[in-house]
Protein backbone atom coordinates (compact mmCIF):
# COMPACT_ATOMS: atom_id res chain seq x y z
CA UNK A 1 0.00 0.00 0.00
CA UNK A 2 1.59 3.55 -0.96
CA UNK A 3 1.18 6.49 1.18
CA UNK A 4 0.05 9.50 -0.66
CA UNK A 5 2.62 12.03 -1.32
CA UNK A 6 3.35 14.60 2.12
CA UNK A 7 3.07 17.95 1.10
CA UNK A 8 7.12 19.70 1.18
CA UNK A 9 7.33 21.07 4.49
CA UNK A 10 6.88 25.11 3.93
CA UNK A 11 10.20 26.50 6.15
CA UNK A 12 9.73 29.56 8.91
CA UNK A 13 10.18 32.76 8.02
CA UNK A 14 12.89 32.57 10.39
CA UNK A 15 14.96 29.59 8.91
CA UNK A 16 14.95 31.66 5.41
CA UNK A 17 18.74 32.21 4.59
CA UNK A 18 19.79 35.42 4.39
CA UNK A 19 19.60 35.87 0.73
CA UNK A 20 16.12 35.33 0.21
CA UNK A 21 14.99 37.87 3.26
CA UNK A 22 17.09 40.45 1.96
CA UNK A 23 15.27 40.11 -1.68
CA UNK A 24 11.79 40.03 0.01
CA UNK A 25 10.03 43.49 -0.55
CA UNK A 26 9.86 46.34 1.96
CA UNK A 27 6.72 48.40 2.95
CA UNK A 28 6.23 51.82 1.57
CA UNK A 29 6.98 54.88 3.44
CA UNK A 30 3.23 56.27 4.19
CA UNK A 31 2.69 52.80 5.32
CA UNK A 32 4.89 52.53 7.77
CA UNK A 33 3.41 53.71 11.57
CA UNK A 34 5.55 55.73 13.12
CA UNK A 35 6.09 57.52 10.14
CA UNK A 36 2.16 59.11 10.51
CA UNK A 37 3.47 59.75 14.30
CA UNK A 38 6.34 61.90 13.25
CA UNK A 39 4.26 63.76 10.76
CA UNK A 40 1.23 64.25 13.17
CA UNK A 41 4.51 65.98 15.87
CA UNK A 42 5.86 67.83 13.10
CA UNK A 43 2.13 68.99 12.17
CA UNK A 44 0.87 70.17 15.76
CA UNK A 45 4.11 71.72 16.33
CA UNK A 46 3.98 74.10 13.41
CA UNK A 47 0.41 75.20 14.44
CA UNK A 48 0.85 75.60 18.22
CA UNK A 49 3.95 78.10 16.82
CA UNK A 50 1.59 80.34 14.58
CA UNK A 51 -1.11 80.22 17.45
CA UNK A 52 1.65 81.18 19.83
CA UNK A 53 2.74 84.19 17.54
CA UNK A 54 -0.69 85.46 17.16
CA UNK A 55 -1.86 85.56 21.05
CA UNK A 56 1.81 87.01 21.45
CA UNK A 57 1.15 89.71 18.97
CA UNK A 58 -2.23 90.50 20.15
CA UNK A 59 -1.04 90.68 24.13
CA UNK A 60 1.75 93.16 22.86
CA UNK A 61 -0.24 95.45 20.98
CA UNK A 62 -2.29 96.84 24.41
CA UNK A 63 0.37 96.65 26.15
CA UNK A 64 1.91 99.37 23.23
CA UNK A 65 -1.08 101.30 22.95
CA UNK A 66 -1.04 101.15 26.95
CA UNK A 67 2.18 102.17 27.24
CA UNK A 68 1.89 105.24 24.86
CA UNK A 69 -1.20 106.03 26.33
CA UNK A 70 0.39 106.21 29.45
CA UNK A 71 3.33 108.57 28.05
CA UNK A 72 1.17 111.19 26.23
CA UNK A 73 -1.01 111.25 29.79
CA UNK A 74 2.25 112.15 31.81
CA UNK A 75 3.11 114.34 29.08
CA UNK A 76 -0.27 116.00 29.66
CA UNK A 77 -0.61 116.07 33.34
CA UNK A 78 3.02 117.75 33.00
CA UNK A 79 1.97 120.14 30.79
CA UNK A 80 -1.33 121.63 32.86
CA UNK A 81 0.12 121.80 36.15
CA UNK A 82 -0.21 125.30 37.82
CA UNK A 83 1.15 126.01 41.42
CA UNK A 84 -0.91 127.83 43.15
CA UNK A 85 0.56 130.27 45.76
CA UNK A 86 -1.26 130.25 48.67
CA UNK A 87 -1.38 133.17 50.92
CA UNK A 88 -2.60 132.61 54.78
CA UNK A 89 -3.67 136.24 56.28
CA UNK A 90 -3.89 135.77 60.36
CA UNK A 91 -5.54 139.17 61.50
CA UNK A 92 -6.17 139.02 65.55
CA UNK A 93 -7.59 142.24 67.15
CA UNK A 94 -7.79 142.16 70.78
CA UNK A 95 -9.66 145.18 72.58
CA UNK A 96 -9.15 145.30 75.78
CA UNK A 97 -11.12 147.88 77.90
CA UNK A 98 -12.05 148.55 81.17
CA UNK A 99 -13.79 150.93 82.89
CA UNK A 100 -13.63 151.47 86.51
CA UNK A 101 -15.74 154.18 88.15
CA UNK A 102 -15.03 154.42 91.47
CA UNK A 103 -17.99 156.49 93.46
CA UNK A 104 -17.16 158.11 96.73
CA UNK A 105 -19.47 159.21 98.85
CA UNK A 106 -18.22 161.60 101.06
CA UNK A 107 -20.76 162.09 104.89
CA UNK A 108 -19.97 165.17 106.50
CA UNK A 109 -20.30 164.65 110.49
CA UNK A 110 -20.73 167.30 112.12
CA UNK A 111 -18.53 168.57 115.15
CA UNK A 112 -19.74 167.71 118.01
CA UNK A 113 -20.94 171.64 119.96
CA UNK A 114 -18.95 171.40 122.83
CA UNK A 115 -20.76 174.04 125.60
CA UNK A 116 -20.84 174.73 128.84
CA UNK A 117 -23.37 173.33 131.18
CA UNK A 118 -26.55 175.57 133.04
CA UNK A 119 -26.58 174.90 136.77
CA UNK A 120 -28.93 172.17 137.83
CA UNK A 121 -29.83 172.12 141.31
CA UNK A 122 -29.24 168.82 142.93
CA UNK A 123 -33.15 166.78 143.63
CA UNK A 124 -35.35 164.82 142.01
CA UNK A 125 -34.51 163.29 138.33
CA UNK A 126 -37.82 163.55 137.24
CA UNK A 127 -38.57 167.22 138.90
CA UNK A 128 -35.40 168.54 137.41
CA UNK A 129 -35.98 167.07 133.50
CA UNK A 130 -39.24 168.71 133.61
CA UNK A 131 -37.49 172.23 134.99
CA UNK A 132 -35.17 172.39 131.72
CA UNK A 133 -37.05 170.66 128.93
CA UNK A 134 -34.35 171.98 126.28
CA UNK A 135 -31.53 169.72 127.81
CA UNK A 136 -31.18 165.96 127.48
CA UNK A 137 -30.30 164.14 130.88
CA UNK A 138 -27.80 160.99 130.31
CA UNK A 139 -28.13 159.85 133.94
CA UNK A 140 -25.38 157.56 135.17
CA UNK A 141 -25.89 155.40 138.68
CA UNK A 142 -22.29 156.62 140.70
CA UNK A 143 -23.04 155.07 144.16
CA UNK A 144 -20.78 152.55 143.97
CA UNK A 145 -18.42 154.68 143.04
CA UNK A 146 -18.61 157.63 145.77
CA UNK A 147 -18.69 154.88 148.48
CA UNK A 148 -22.84 154.17 149.07
CA UNK A 149 -23.15 151.22 151.60
CA UNK A 150 -24.56 148.09 149.71
CA UNK A 151 -22.95 149.03 145.85
CA UNK A 152 -19.80 147.89 145.01
CA UNK A 153 -18.06 149.93 142.28
CA UNK A 154 -19.04 148.80 138.99
CA UNK A 155 -18.28 150.22 135.41
CA UNK A 156 -21.43 152.07 134.45
CA UNK A 157 -23.76 151.33 137.82
CA UNK A 158 -27.27 150.17 137.30
CA UNK A 159 -29.82 151.09 134.80
CA UNK A 160 -31.77 154.06 135.54
CA UNK A 161 -34.80 153.01 133.90
CA UNK A 162 -37.48 154.96 136.57
CA UNK A 163 -36.88 158.44 136.59
CA UNK A 164 -38.62 159.04 140.04
CA UNK A 165 -36.54 156.73 141.97
CA UNK A 166 -33.22 158.75 141.36
CA UNK A 167 -31.64 161.67 142.46
CA UNK A 168 -28.92 163.97 140.90
CA UNK A 169 -26.08 164.81 143.37
CA UNK A 170 -23.60 165.30 140.70
CA UNK A 171 -23.66 166.78 137.47
CA UNK A 172 -20.67 168.01 134.37
CA UNK A 173 -19.84 171.61 133.88
CA UNK A 174 -19.89 171.25 129.86
CA UNK A 175 -22.20 169.24 127.60
CA UNK A 176 -21.82 168.20 123.78
CA UNK A 177 -24.70 168.93 121.81
CA UNK A 178 -27.56 169.97 124.45
CA UNK A 179 -26.74 166.18 126.36
CA UNK A 180 -25.87 166.64 129.86
CA UNK A 181 -24.41 163.88 131.63
CA UNK A 182 -25.45 163.76 135.57
CA UNK A 183 -24.51 161.31 138.14
CA UNK A 184 -27.76 160.25 140.14
CA UNK A 185 -28.47 157.56 143.37
CA UNK A 186 -31.38 156.09 144.59
CA UNK A 187 -33.85 158.51 146.71
CA UNK A 188 -33.11 156.07 149.81
CA UNK A 189 -29.26 156.40 149.24
CA UNK A 190 -29.48 160.01 149.35
CA UNK A 191 -28.32 160.11 153.06
CA UNK A 192 -25.48 158.77 152.54
CA UNK A 193 -24.05 161.35 150.63
CA UNK A 194 -22.71 164.08 152.45
CA UNK A 195 -24.72 167.50 151.59
CA UNK A 196 -21.63 170.32 151.06
CA UNK A 197 -20.15 167.13 148.21
CA UNK A 198 -23.31 168.16 146.32
CA UNK A 199 -23.16 171.29 146.92
CA UNK A 200 -19.71 171.76 145.74
CA UNK A 201 -20.28 169.22 142.74
CA UNK A 202 -17.42 167.23 144.36
CA UNK A 203 -18.40 164.03 142.68
CA UNK A 204 -18.13 165.30 139.04
CA UNK A 205 -14.95 163.46 138.69
CA UNK A 206 -16.65 160.32 138.51
CA UNK A 207 -18.32 161.45 135.22
CA UNK A 208 -16.42 160.91 131.77
CA UNK A 209 -17.39 164.90 131.18
CA UNK A 210 -16.53 166.29 128.03
CA UNK A 211 -13.53 168.75 127.88
CA UNK A 212 -15.05 172.17 126.07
Amino acid sequence: MSLPPSEPEQPNEGDLPSWLEEAKPKKPLWKRWWIWAIATVVVLTVIGSIVGTEETNETASPESSTAASAETTTTTVETTTTTVPTTTTAKTTTTAKTTTTAKTTTTTVPTPVVASAPLVNPGPLAFRKGQNPDIDFEAIDIAGEIGVPGEEKVNGGRVVYNDSNWTIVAQCESMVDNVLKVGVVKEDERSFVPGMAITNNTFRHVLDCPIP
